[in-house]
């Protein structure tokens, strides 16, 4: 594991629910893989980029207060969450060269559309 994996394993400790949610996503039957018990493992299960994603969803629900929201923010993200994995997955088996770009479209059509 390379430094920066360490500092971002250290950071993500820091946030127990950021920690659950990468543990969430890591042992879901989406990856396939083994039991994963530790931050350290889910990063390296998810891979650096699926860990940004994660972040980057959990910073994106801290822009409008749950109070303010119509319906319940958590289910909201974590479907956003699911679509944006679904894509990425998709774009993976169809070996697109643009895997990143269609997994944040899993982001924007679940948010134009709920």
């Amino acid at each position: 594991m390379t430094w920066i994996s360490k500092k971002v394993e250290e950071l993500i400790s820091y946030d127990n629910t950021i920690a659950a949610l990468c543990l969430r996503v890591a042992n879901s039957p989406l990856f396939g893989r083994r039991t994963v018990e530790t931050v350290s493992e889910a990063i390296v299960a998810l891979g650096m980029k699926r860990v940004q994603s994660i972040l980057l969803s959990c910073a994106l629900t801290q822009v409008v207060p749950a109070s303010h929201w119509a319906m319940d923010a958590v289910t909201y993200w974590r479907h956003c969450l699911g679509c944006a994995l679904v894509c990425r997955k998709m774009a993976t088996l169809i070996r697109s060269p643009d895997t990143e770009k269609l997994t944040w479209l899993g982001y924007c059509t679940t948010w134009a559309f709920w």
